[in-house]
């Protein structure tokens, strides 16, 4: 941040909260403020005088002077006006009370218009001065927006990360979204609202997912789902799901949801949805996510399946990941017939005939028409006719050899959910290992640096109780003397070789003046003013005074609040 207080207390020396201007916001404002409340208190004193005669009481039609049109006025009875002699300055809307500036009130009036005038004109003045003033500084303030702005921001998302439980999700190198235990934001904000969380996955094995199952399931919801958590991912959102989600970033993400009828367009609601999708496919590639909901819809069934079998195709060929939705048989065999395309379904429960709202992927859905039609009234024998009809159908061979294509891959589906549980236990345990590894180590480390402390205290210690004594020794002879010098040389070399003593001593090697330093025994962090090495000692600023400090008193860590550096000011 830049430091602003000039400009706080030149706008505080102008405007006062809420919104007024201050009157003393000049020695000329202040003065004609001043002079304003004198002519105004004579205006008062003059009409109380003029209240005070009893002609001019028996002609009012209310005891008290009021404002019209900026004016101190009294209210006068139309047929007793000449009572109040002056300036009529407006009426009731009745006609019968006329309001009347009295004739000895009107140059104080006149005056205090002319003081309103010019005040205006004065605090004009000043807001134009200070806007000058704050123009002049408006790189300065643009500065101090844009990080107010980004703290904002990052405040709201920390706010909806703790709101809704979010996690980030973890970035994809290899292209694969996985979405575990999804959750719509949207759902998440609605009061007493039961959110089923939901599984996707794009990319692992497969790179469309085509997804069928009954109206009001949870098709559009599921994609809705996918796309809005992968646009927060890329925007740096966290995501309502479960830890070890994982989301590539895409070049881009198209998505043909709800209907697109449009009366101003003369567009029906498959026309819409083909626009949309003319423009996806010719914008979209191997780097882009794709969502299309009711694909194929809106038109004849046989020619919509031949068209979306033809535009998962093209989706196929671009490589583009892409999660669809439709009620086209057709489209679930396209996806039975090609690797990269798979199946999945929103589930239903047949016995309460309502939707579940889970994804289940490796299997098609089923729409239940016939079912949800029977729930809602539609004749038993057209049921019936529409069953036998569906029958006839489903037992030709190429529905049969279909149905055995879909065992299979659920099959295989099944054991990749098997291998995956295993897997994820496995990394689960691998995980807890290296944390079990790394608490060791961290208290290895903590045990280790303990120690050198302990020893490096006890030689500190050590020096200083013999000191006094080595001190008093100092008139020996001459050749114990220099077995007294060798002595003490010993104890130096020994305390400066303790495993403390050379690290702090490689880090004061790499400092240089005007660097900090962290002192225990001050408490404080210091600014280096000069190194004397042969003494092995520093000059270091603690307030406003230097103080000289042995190498042995800095510290190996830095503190976290540092003093400012006298040079910046």
């Amino acid at each position: 941040f830049l430091d602003l207080r000039d400009l706080l207390d030149a706008m505080a020396q102008v405007v006062e909260p809420p919104d007024a201007m201050r009157e003393d916001a000049s020695q000329r404002l202040a003065s004609l403020h001043r002079e304003r409340r004198e002519v105004e208190a004579r205006i008062h004193d003059e009409l109380q005088r003029l209240l005070q005669r009893s002609e001019v009481q028996a002609a009012l039609q209310n005891p008290r002077p009021t404002l019209r049109h900026d004016r101190w006025v009294l209210a006068v009875r139309k047929d007793l006006k000449g009572k109040v002699p002056g300036l009529e300055v407006d009426q009731s809307q009745s006609g019968a009370t006329r309001f009347v500036e009295p004739r000895s009130v009107i140059p104080l009036g006149h005056r205090l218009r002319d003081l309103d005038l010019t005040i205006a004109r004065e605090a004009q003045r000043i807001l134009w001065e200070l806007t000058r003033t704050l123009r002049a500084n408006r790189n300065r303030l643009l500065h101090t927006a844009n990080i107010l702005s980004w703290l904002d921001l990052t405040q709201a998302k920390a706010r909806l990360s703790r709101d809704f439980d979010m996690v980030p999700a973890e970035p994809s190198q290899n292209g694969v979204l996985r979405l575990m235990q999804a959750r719509h934001p949207l759902l998440l904000a609605m009061k007493d609202a039961e959110v089923v969380p939901l599984d996707v996955r794009l990319r692992e094995g497969f790179r469309i997912l085509v997804v069928t199952g009954p109206n009001t399931g949870g098709k559009t919801v599921a994609l809705k789902t996918v796309g809005l958590l992968q646009l927060m991912h890329q925007a740096g959102l966290h995501i309502p799901a479960a830890p070890g989600s994982r989301l590539p970033v895409f070049s881009s993400v198209h998505a043909d949801i709800g209907d697109e009828q449009s009366i101003t367009q003369s567009l029906s609601t498959f026309s819409g949805h083909i626009r949309n999708i003319a423009r996806i496919l010719g914008s979209c590639g191997r780097r882009s996510l794709v969502l299309l909901d009711e694909l194929g819809a809106g038109t004849d069934p046989e020619e919509g399946a031949a068209l979306g079998r033809s535009i998962l195709e093209e989706l196929r060929q671009k490589r583009a990941a892409a999660m669809v939705t439709t009620h086209l048989g057709s489209l679930k065999e396209f996806a039975c017939e090609h690797p990269e395309v798979e199946n999945a379904c929103v589930t239903f429960d047949l016995e309460s005939m309502r939707p579940t709202y889970r994804l289940l992927i490796g299997q098609p859905g089923n729409s239940n028409a016939l079912l949800i039609a029977g729930r809602y009234g539609l004749g038993r024998e057209v049921l019936e006719r529409a069953d036998e009809e569906l029958r006839q159908r489903q037992n030709r061979p190429e529905h049969e050899m279909i149905e055995k294509l879909q065992a299979s891959r659920q099959e295989l589906e099944s054991r990749r959910q098997e291998s995956e549980k295993h897997l994820q236990k496995s990394r689960n345990l691998a995980r807890s290992a290296e944390e079990k590894q790394r608490h060791l180590d961290r208290k290895a480390r903590r045990l280790m640096e303990e120690a050198e402390t302990v020893i490096d205290q006890a030689m500190r210690e050590l020096q200083a109780e013999l000191a006094p004594v080595l001190r008093k020794l100092n008139n020996v002879p001459a050749p114990l003397k220099e077995s007294l010098s060798d002595l003490e040389e010993i104890l130096r070399r020994r305390a400066q070789q303790t495993t403390l003593a050379k690290r702090r001593r490689a880090h004061i090697a790499t400092l240089k003046k005007q660097d900090l330093v962290y002192v225990p025994h001050l408490g404080q962090t210091c600014r280096i003013r000069r190194f004397h090495r042969a003494e092995e000692k520093l000059t270091v600023m603690v307030g406003n005074m230097t103080v000289e400090i042995d190498y042995d008193d800095v510290g190996l860590v830095e503190h976290p609040l540092l003093p400012p550096d006298p040079r910046n000011h």
